[in-house]
């Protein structure tokens, strides 16, 4: 009696745990904040697969994104174009509770800014 007991609390501790770490492009919705070595980040993710970046050297075009939620971390892929020059920004992400996300992000183009070589961030949900 006392084994069934425990693997039923078990089972349902795992369906918990498991329902837990499902996510979905609605969860990644919304506006995040976060700063990385003192600089400000925000990152506004919409429906229609847009976002919009935002720094504290202003804003950049509005780009979009794609998001493998099948993969653990959940890969990420932004795309921009500025000045006729395509941009295209890799990462990784993972949820830390519903309002707590941690981005790993690594750019395709040497560039002094923000999006730097294998940075991560944590940010909040606003």
């Amino acid at each position: 009696m006392k084994l069934k007991l425990f693997f039923s609390v078990l089972l349902l501790f795992s369906i918990q745990l498991l329902a837990a770490q499902l996510r979905s492009n609605k969860d990644l919705i919304g506006k995040w904040s976060g700063a990385d070595k003192g600089q400000q980040l925000q990152l506004e993710f919409f429906a229609n697969a847009t976002v919009m970046i935002t720094t504290e050297g202003g804003r950049l075009p509005l780009a979009t994104y794609t998001a493998n939620f099948n993969t653990m971390p959940i890969e990420v892929k932004l795309t921009a174009t500025d000045h006729g020059q395509q941009m295209n920004f890799k990462g990784q992400l993972t949820f830390i509770d519903n309002r707590t996300i941690k981005l790993t992000y690594f750019g395709d183009n040497k560039r002094n800014d923000v999006f730097a070589e294998g940075r991560t961030i944590t940010m909040q949900k606003m």
